[in-house]
Order: C-alpha cells, then structure tokens, then sequence
C-alpha cells in the first residue's frame, strides 16, 4: 500500500487557491487546508452554467468518492462557493505520463520502473473494473506519475461508466477505442478501456507487437476481454528447472561434440553437470526491435482513429445537404456539390493540421519522412472514397441536367 505521505505534500500553513493546472473544460488549484494540501478543480467560466457539463461534473465526483486505490486519486468533497462548483481531492506533487517521460527521459529505460508503472496501471484499471466501473478516456494526460517514489495516480472519471451513469459523449481521439467513435454504446465493454491502455502502451513502448496487435483490435470481441487476461499476456515466459537444463545439456553436448566453435576452445573437465537447488527459471524475452513497416503499420492504425472524428463531422454535413436540400426546393446539383467540395475541404484542411502536428512530434529522419507521408496520404485516400462516390454522382447529374 502506498502511504499518502508518499505523493501528497506535506505543507505547515493555510493558504489561498493556486492556479497549477488546466484543461480544456476545468482548471487546478493547490489548496493548502489545516497544514494538506489539496486540488481544488473547478470548472473553466464558460462551462460553470452549462447543464450538459456539470452533469459530467458531478458525475465525476459521484464516481470518485466511491473509490480507495493507491493508485487512483482519491475524492472528498463535492461544493459550491462563490466561486461555482468544485471538487475536492488530493494534491498528486507530480505530472502527467506525457510530461513526465520528456522531463525524465531516462524513466522508461529502466526496467524496474518500466515494471511498475505497468503494474500499477494494470492494478488501477483491474480495480475500477471490479467496481463495476469503466473509465473510457485513459490517455497519458489521465495517468499522474508522483516525483517520489514514481507511483501511479489514476485521474479524471468525467467520462466514466456504471450501471448508474450511462457512457455521455466524449472521448479523446487518440486513444479511444472505435466503439465510442461511432458511437455504439451497446459495445462498449472493459475491452473498450484495454484498447486505450494498449494505445498508452504502444506510446510509450511498454508491450511486444503481437500483445498491441491484440490490444488494438477493431473488433472489440478480438481484444484481450479483461485486464486479468492481459496481465497473463504481459508476464515473462515460465520454464520449469528441467526444461531449462534439458536444453542447456541439449546445447553443451552440441557444442562438445563438433556442433559448434566453443569445441575447439572449452576444454572438459567434468563429464556430469550437476543442477542444484533450482525451482523455476524466468526468461525474459528481449524488447523486439520494430521494423519500418510494423512502425508504418502502428502509424496508419493511430492516424486511422485520430482523422475519425473529423471526417465523420463533416460527412455528417454532407449527408446533410442531400437530406435537407434538393431540386424540389430549388437547390440544384450544382449547389449541392459545391457544399460538399466546401465541406470536404474543410475536413482535409483540418486533417492536414492533424498529420503535421503528428509527423513533427515524431522528430523523423530524413530518410523515414517520406515513408510516413506517403502512408499519410493512403489514410487521407482512405477516408475520401465516400467523398469520391458522392462527387461522381452529383457531377453525372450536372450532366445530364446539361448545367
């Protein structure tokens, strides 16, 4: 168990809120109250009045207050003051994975600290599952790291689910699973939060291919279909004592009988090995080394999800306009098809800002830049079939309608 004095500071006065964090909904406050420090979230002005987001608001709290995780920020109150509404809960002195991994790059070569924070994650989600919760937007912004000690602290539940609160839209695009894209509520299951986990740990490389391949699976049925499961997957390979020495035996009689070079030069002094207390051997598999094309595979796979939500905005306009608009009520085919080349140029503008921001953040040589641009255009070529299609028709009806 992870004492609190372990992540929460420790401070001797009272004081005043502190502004230390902000979102794109809320913002963080470092409240010192009786010599504890506390975070005070409140949400941003133009959402204080919003009835659709306080609902989330207070469902987070709602959530909240029923969990005791170590490595789940834990909940006390939930007020109003003059302020507006606000929730109280502890103070983590640390950051978020993102933020974390660039100010210390050296965190994730370590394998003892590589184990851990896989183990505390998989402990949290693994909890929150058995409380009959799911947490739908685990993203490396949700995954607090504590500067001492390195711990895992689980936040932000606004877009949770129970049997009590139904999934509300929201989600973050880089990470979620494509049952909440399309918003298919009936399949969204605890596979929906392991497809985020998978996505977090193909980030930051914390599982072999084939474990992500599973992890990442479109079909959700196709994924690990608990966090038990993937737990299992992620463990090194176990080998009894006998396997290991049968094969060491199978190896040195190669070797000492012409198989191999070490004949010429180990000389034999013993003609019994002799194994002494040994129980269990573990194996550590090596980290694999990706190819081009695994890495161009992942890419496409992540970009995939990302220009989702953007492409299914605007083709929702474009199905729009043959619904609302027609000949009938004077809104011609030549009309029609200059709202959607207007549509669909404002989606593959934004799509392009997408791509860039991804490709530059990759710091990609020169030689491997070409390759991600190309697969760049084959996911952008992906998505405007649709707009292909529709372009085609409207353009035979300007020509048969001789315009």
């Amino acid at each position: 168990m992870i004492e609190d004095s372990e992540f929460t500071s420790r401070p001797a006065d009272d004081s005043g809120e502190v502004f230390f964090d902000g979102g794109g909904t809320a913002d963080c406050y470092k409240r010192v109250i009786s010599h504890r420090a506390y975070c005070i979230k409140r949400p941003k002005p133009q959402y204080r009045h919003s009835e659709e987001y306080l609902a989330l608001f207070q469902k987070e709290y709602a959530l909240g207050i029923e969990l005791e995780h170590p490595n789940i920020v834990r909940y006390f109150d939930y007020a109003h003051d003059e302020k507006g509404p606000f929730i109280k809960m502890d103070y983590v002195d640390g950051e978020n994975l993102e933020q974390y991994v660039l100010q210390h790059p050296e965190f994730l070569n370590d394998k003892k600290s590589r184990r851990q924070l896989l183990d505390e994650l998989l402990d949290a989600l693994a909890y929150l599952h058995g409380k009959g919760m799911l947490h739908l937007d685990l993203k490396p912004g949700n995954i607090l790291i504590t500067n001492k000690g390195h711990h895992v602290k689980l936040i932000d539940l606004g877009f949770g689910w129970t049997e009590g609160y139904l999934q509300e839209g929201g989600f973050s695009r880089d990470y979620c699973a494509p049952e909440q894209l399309r918003r298919q509520n009936q399949l969204i299951t605890a596979a929906t939060d392991i497809y985020a986990l998978g996505k977090v740990m193909e980030r930051f490389q914390l599982a072999r291919p084939a474990i992500l391949k599973r992890c990442l699976k479109e079909n959700p049925k196709e994924r690990f279909q608990s966090v038990e499961a993937l737990r299992k997957a992620l463990q090194p390979k176990r080998w009894p004592w006998w396997v290991v020495a049968a094969g060491m035996m199978g190896g040195l009689v190669w070797m000492l009988s012409g198989g191999g070079r070490l004949s010429e030069a180990l000389p034999v002094q013993h003609d019994t090995l002799y194994i002494v207390q040994t129980d269990t051997v573990f194996i550590a598999e090596p980290k694999p080394e990706l190819t081009l094309d695994d890495s161009l595979a992942i890419f496409k796979n992540e970009l995939q999800n990302a220009l989702a939500p953007n492409f299914f905005y605007w083709y929702e306009g474009i199905h729009g306009v043959f619904d609302a608009y027609s000949d009938a009520n004077g809104y011609d085919a030549k009309k029609r098809l200059e709202t959607v080349e207007f549509f669909m140029g404002n989606a593959l503008s934004t799509s392009k800002d997408i791509i860039k921001e991804k490709l530059d953040t990759m710091h990609l040589s020169k030689s491997s830049k070409p390759a991600y641009e190309k697969a760049s255009r084959e996911v952008i070529d992906y998505y405007q079939k649709e707009y292909r299609k529709i372009k085609r028709q409207l353009e035979k009806e300007l020509e048969a309608s001789g315009q």
